[in-house]
């Protein structure tokens, strides 16, 4: 356990940003390496390890017909959240439907999801599951410049309705899509379920996917070369892969999916390293988190001085970082005041405050920071905030009742 090799006389340790696991049963691959697969001969639903391995490469440099592949993952038994609320949904992943199973849209319906992951380039949506009153109820997918949807083109087609023969895979490379559902005043159908999300692209020869429970790869058409994918869920016993659609063309296709067995070492999630017997992976020096990750920075005012799965620690009084190692001391100019309590942070920087979601009243020390930041290149609907800051036992404002002219800045 815990070493490696390839087919040599001994056993090695795994390098350093790497590591392996001993629980992991031998390899075993479910598709040989030379099988080729063709148009919609779908590898069975998968459940192995916690780690899987996928590689895919084309064997031709003709790629006309090649449609690559799309699959999800997902811990065991567990296919992920499923959103029914209409809106905006800033989730990864996930799947949406116009309501529970066994409940069928309704009558006069006019509903309308808008996926937009943030950060994403790219929007993924599959249906599951389609069944509307054919050519009477419809549903539209539609790729949107931003979130308001304001400017928006048909993807696949101008609406759907009935059922599909073939469920096509629907693509935004916007990273906003928008799905709309219409109903006309008699008859309904169960509508429809699908799986979106942001998809892990054959854009390197070997990309780990550590970070999240679920997702989704993706092979695009006309790629050529190899691709690999490293699916280590370190928060699962066993993983789940399931193909939703493949089309790699006339016998042009490779595909390898295995365990990996104690005899392969893994790569270190982001700000991590291999722990001193290369069981798992640990937080760096000014990094905090889970052995195994994810790891994040240390917030302003705080510090960590080893590696491991400790947490930041306040900086002491008249030091100061921005999130490191250690803490410095005030530079000549400047001052640290030991009155001030350590740090704490009130609204996590991660977490988004919605519209009329208004922080609690604050009271801290004379100096305070507040910092905000907008995540979209898109800010039409950020209207922003406004707050007031005064002395703490002291009159909030000064108050005028007399008419006249005020020259006060407040």
């Amino acid at each position: 356990p815990l070493t490696y090799n390839f087919g040599a006389a001994s056993c090695s340790m795994c390098p350093v940003g790497t590591y392996g696991n001993a629980d992991i049963t031998p390899s075993e691959v479910w598709i040989e390496r030379n099988n080729p697969i063709g148009a919609n001969i779908f590898p069975p639903p998968l459940t192995g390890s916690s780690r899987l391995r996928v590689r895919y490469s084309i064997n031709t440099t003709d790629t006309q017909e090649d449609q690559g592949f799309v699959a999800r993952y997902s811990p065991h038994g567990n296919s992920g959240p499923t959103i029914y609320n209409t809106g905006t949904i800033t989730s990864e992943f996930g799947q949406v439907s116009d309501g529970p199973l066994g409940q069928w849209y309704p009558d006069n319906a006019n509903m309308e999801w808008i996926i937009a992951p943030p950060g994403a380039s790219q929007v993924l949506l599959f249906f599951e599951s389609f069944d509307m009153e054919d050519g009477w109820d419809f549903v539209y997918v539609d790729s949107c410049v931003d979130v308001t949807c304001a400017s928006s083109s048909p993807i696949n087609g101008p609406r759907f309705s009935g059922t599909f023969l073939q469920n096509p895979l629907f693509v935004s490379d916007t990273g906003v899509m928008r799905i709309r559902l219409t109903s006309d005043g008699s008859f309904v159908r169960p509508g429809f379920q699908a799986i979106f999300g942001r998809a892990a692209d054959c854009t390197e020869t070997n990309q780990l996917l550590s970070g999240d429970r679920y997702g989704l790869i993706r092979r695009a058409p006309t790629t050529v070369g190899q691709c690999e994918w490293t699916i280590a869920g370190f928060e699962a016993t066993q993983l789940d892969l399931r193909f939703l659609q493949t089309d790699p063309g006339a016998q042009a296709g490779v595909l390898s999916i295995e365990e990996i067995s104690s005899s392969s070492c893994m790569p270190c999630p982001p700000n991590s390293d291999s722990s001193p017997d290369g069981s798992t992976c640990i937080c760096r020096t000014g990094y905090s988190g889970p052995d195994g990750g994810p790891c994040a920075q240390c917030e302003s005012g705080t510090y960590k001085d080893a590696p491991g799965s400790g947490a930041c620690e306040a900086c002491p009084p008249h030091t100061y970082n921005f999130g490191a190692a250690s803490c410095s001391m005030c530079p000549v100019g400047t001052y640290g005041n030991a009155d001030i309590t350590p740090s704490e942070v009130w609204i996590e920087r991660n977490n988004p405050i919605g519209a009329n979601i208004f922080p609690p009243p604050l009271t801290g020390s004379s100096r305070l920071r507040v910092r905000y930041s907008i995540n979209s290149t898109s800010a039409q609907e950020d209207q922003g905030f406004v707050a007031v800051y005064s002395p703490h036992d002291g009159p909030s404002a000064l108050e005028f009742y007399n008419t006249g002219t005020i020259t006060s800045e407040f």
